[in-house]
């Protein structure tokens, strides 16, 4: 069964009316790495940098992509104690208070 992404992955390149082997090339992958992405359950070994190029290739958020895949971005990783217990903190919050911490950050950081 395909996981959350795979249906993602193929949904959007099937909407693009984009070939596997045409993704497969523009990413500099294998079909059968695409094949096998798009039809596998579970997390894929996928590296961030291969799945920003599958993002970019079909206009889907990246993020949306590398959470997806059970990874965290590079530059959203915590870099001390502190930063690994305010992001446990947050995955605690509602959505709705993830966005209203989001929009006063992104207001005080516009400051």
């Amino acid at each position: 069964m395909a996981s959350e992404l795979g249906d993602l992955i193929r949904g959007r390149r099937k909407e693009l009316g984009m070939g596997l082997r045409e993704l497969a090339r523009k990413i500099e992958k294998s079909p059968s790495f695409l094949v096998g992405l798009e039809t596998e359950g579970g997390k894929p070994s996928a590296a961030e940098s291969t799945l920003r190029r599958i993002a970019s290739e079909l206009g889907l958020p990246p993020d949306r992509l590398i959470t997806l895949a059970g990874k965290v971005p590079a530059d959203a990783a915590p870099d001390d104690e502190l930063e690994a217990a305010l992001f446990r903190q947050m995955k605690t919050l509602s959505e709705e208070k993830k966005r209203e911490i989001l929009d006063r950050l992104g207001e005080s950081g516009a400051a």
